[in-house]
């Protein structure tokens, strides 16, 4: 998990922070997904 909050830092702040928003406006959505994410 750390790595991956690593490469999107890396990636830019835009992409935090657009990823932030998402996950704000979909949170169980983004919850499942992070959990295929980690897989």
């Amino acid at each position: 998990m750390h790595s991956r909050i690593e490469y999107i830092h890396r990636s830019g702040r835009k992409i935090l922070f657009a990823r932030t928003a998402f996950f704000r406006i979909n949170k169980k959505s983004m919850r499942l997904r992070h959990r295929f994410f980690i897989d």
